[in-house]
């Protein structure tokens, strides 16, 4: 006990610092904030070993090899999958039929998607459009020129509206409830709104400046206050009122010359007096017109020279008349400035309409017949077999996975999170060397210096990634057959090796040795015979990126995890402890937009409580022993953001960890022999933006009336620098 403590404050004292590693590669040197300098020597690869058999074949010498690696995991069924961190071990579903590894250092190739809803083939770095034309459905029962001289047509790839002006389209109702594709183009200047309306646009009076007119009466309201329930859809945002009446009035004035003291009534006079009306949102009918605003209004009144007011009277309010305008006509689903594309299923009841307005130039829009459950939303061929790929937009990662063994990926729209951004095209990125296992589960064995993978089947379901390895070099000739690590045969590192090559062998889960056959003679290596098998390891550079998008709900979670690995193997029963020293930082943000039918209340920024920590993963003999938390910041730089954009709520986070220290110490029991994996990771978590429910009007039938929630999520976790002590307490 008194051991283990004074290696405890020794190393908490002394190991503060930073690894670096001497010229002659021989030596590991710590250099504390204080000055002071630790040496750890690394084993010479002339080292003696300790197996037995082999006859001199390796040069009495084999040593532990750790690796360094930064990445992630794909893993999932058929073509689409998610992705983690890359760890020693990654849980994968008991469905999964694949899983790969993609490293940050892998090779990419970047492919522009022009469009989606086509058919590719993929050619020497391009995709060519293979599509049969699709059918224009789009078609218009009645317009209405509202300014300038428009003229429209319609084409089998569309309606075409070109001229100068605004003009508004009413869709054929035989399309309702129908799901579509719309793309098309708008020049320079130029914008086109598709919006719903519950009554006939073309039918009602337009105004340049306040829109489509909803409602007009002419009533006779009280002398002190309105409020008038104008029955419209109140699922629009751009609603103004006005209101005018006509006022009669006498003045009573001193006249300033020829009637000195006497007082002179004015002969009646009126006047029309306007004025904007208060409008809100009602939930059940439309919307709700009020204000105090039928009192009198004061005259305008011309007094002759030196004359002084006296009293005006205030005799007549007529003619009361208020109107309700809508400058668009109604909600609009889709308003664009440029090249556009959108997944629209045509309102069942309400009416679909097109506003183009344009100074000069052409705008086309079309539409095709699509449903996005069945219909191909992105299809490419021509790819090589159970590749690595990721469908990206505006740097958000709407899918990824592997192709299909014929070499294709086919997608339906409701598996790429991608489309509230109506700008068309992507981007398809493809690994092409990165190693990818497709077939059943159980652990999954990715070996990245052989480039091979194993299955082993222990019962778990579960990829895991070799980080550690034994390198023999070959001091003769030698035909090496029947490789196993501890139960699992590795059979294609059996071969013919000349002097001078060397063999990596990957370390297993639950493995205390390797056997193989070494020019016919059976050679036994116990791994804690072997020198190195604890020590000090540096932490490199690494850095872990997620991001996720749904273009229709709220993400809960996103994670990143930036690690990496020492291994250890125990020599004696007792202890083994690993000291962990390293500098840190992370980021996370967190947006989501709730589009509702009614106006909402204004929203309270998000409360401040996503986590920076770092952990110690455990792994004894291929098992989990724990997953330590040695240190967690819940005080990051945190900047929230709130706003009512029409009748969306915007919630926005973004934590900012900068950087800082950190060191802790773990313990773990062991017997001789055993195989001890340390990870280290750094862990930054972000929660999403719970929907407000308390701030959303409910309609008459006491539901929420959210229409839309789309949300978007990065993570980003750091290890800047540090290192990872292994020895027996």
């Amino acid at each position: 006990m008194r051991k283990e403590l004074y290696i405890t404050i020794a190393w908490m004292i002394v190991f503060t610092g930073s690894w670096t590693q001497s010229a002659d590669a021989q030596q590991i040197q710590i250099v504390t904030d204080l000055g002071n300098v630790f040496v750890a020597e690394q084993a010479s690869e002339e080292a003696n070993n300790s197996g037995q058999g082999g006859g001199g074949v390796f040069g009495n010498s084999g040593t532990f090899r750790t690796l360094d690696l930064a990445g992630q995991v794909i893993h999932g069924q058929g073509m689409t999958g998610k992705a983690n961190s890359l760890k020693s071990y990654t849980e994968v579903d008991p469905s999964s039929d694949f899983a790969t590894i993609v490293l940050d250092d892998d090779k990419v190739t970047t492919v522009s998607i022009p469009e989606f809803t086509k058919e590719f083939k993929y050619k020497s770095g391009s995709l060519i459009d293979v599509t049969s034309q699709a059918q224009n459905i789009l078609g218009y029962s009645a317009s209405k020129v509202l300014s300038g001289k428009p003229s429209v047509s319609i084409t089998s790839n569309g309606i075409v509206i070109s001229g100068n002006g605004k003009i508004l389209l009413k869709v054929n109702d035989n399309l309702q409830d129908q799901k579509v594709r719309l793309s098309g183009t708008v020049p320079p200047g130029g914008k086109l709104n598709v919006l719903e309306a519950e009554i006939d646009l073309t039918n009602v009076q337009y105004d340049n400046s306040r829109g489509f007119l909803l409602h007009h009466c002419r009533c006779n309201p009280t002398s002190t206050s309105l409020d008038v329930l104008v029955s419209a859809d109140a699922s629009s945002p751009d609603v103004t009122g006005v209101f005018e009446y006509d006022q009669s009035w006498s003045a009573i004035y001193y006249h300033g010359k020829c009637c000195k003291g006497k007082r002179v009534t004015s002969s009646h006079s009126t006047q029309t007096v306007a004025s904007d009306l208060v409008t809100t949102k009602d939930s059940d009918s439309g919307y709700r017109v009020t204000g105090d605003n039928t009192n009198p209004k004061a005259a305008t009144i011309k007094l002759p020279p030196g004359g002084k007011l006296f009293r005006v009277n205030y005799n007549k309010v007529s003619d009361y008349q208020h109107w309700v305008y809508d400058k668009n006509g109604g909600p609009v689903v889709m308003g664009v400035t440029t090249n556009f594309e959108k997944f629209y299923t045509i309102h069942d009841t309400r009416g679909t309409y097109i506003t183009a307005e344009l100074n000069g130039g052409t705008i086309k829009i079309k539409g095709e017949t699509f449903d996005p459950n069945v219909d191909v939303m992105f299809e490419v061929s021509g790819l090589e077999p159970n590749m690595p790929y990721e469908v990206v937009k505006n740097d958000l990662v709407g899918t990824r996975g592997i192709t299909s063994p014929s070499g294709k990926i086919s997608l339906t729209a409701d598996s790429v999170d991608l489309f509230d951004d109506i700008s068309p095209g992507g981007i398809l990125r493809i690994y092409p060397d990165s190693m990818v296992y497709r077939g059943s589960f159980s652990t999954i064995i990715f070996d990245t210096i052989n480039d091979k993978t194993l299955h082993i089947d222990d019962g778990h379901d579960r990829a895991y990634t070799a980080f550690a390895y034994v390198r023999l070099p070959f001091s003769v000739d030698a035909q090496i057959d029947k490789v196993s690590v501890g139960k699992t045969a590795i059979p294609y590192l059996d071969g013919n090796y000349q002097a001078g090559d060397a063999i990596f062998i990957p370390i297993l889960p639950n493995t205390d040795k390797i056997t193989m056959n070494v020019n016919g003679i059976s050679a036994t290596i116990r791994l804690q015979d072997l020198p190195d098998v604890t020590g000090g390891k540096p932490i490199p550079p690494v850095t872990a990126d997620n991001s996720d998008f749904n273009a229709d709900g709220s993400l809960a979670s996103i994670s990143a995890d930036a690690g990496s690995a020492a291994f250890a193997v125990a020599t004696d029963q007792g202890r083994m402890y690993a000291m962990v020293t390293m500098s840190v930082s992370g980021n996370s943000a967190f947006s989501q937009d709730v589009s509702l039918h009614f106006t909402p209340n204004p929203p309270p920024p998000p409360p401040p409580r996503d986590p920076l920590s770092v952990y110690v993963d455990v792994y004894k003999n291929g098992e989990l022993v724990k997953s330590e938390m040695v240190y967690y910041d819940d005080k990051p730089i945190f900047t929230p953001l709130n706003a009512l954009n029409g009748m969306s709520i915007i919630q926005a986070t973004d934590y900012h960890y900068s950087q800082r220290t950190v060191s802790a110490m773990t313990l773990v029991d062991v017997q001789p022999g055993d195989f001890v994996e340390f990870f280290v990771r750094t862990h930054i978590y972000a929660e999403g933006i719970p929907i407000p429910y308390s701030l959303v009007p409910q309609s008459s039938g006491g539901t929420y009336s959210i229409d839309k929630v789309v949300s978007a999520a990065t993570a980003t976790a750091k290890i800047h620098h540090g290192s990872i002590l292994t020895a027996m307490a």
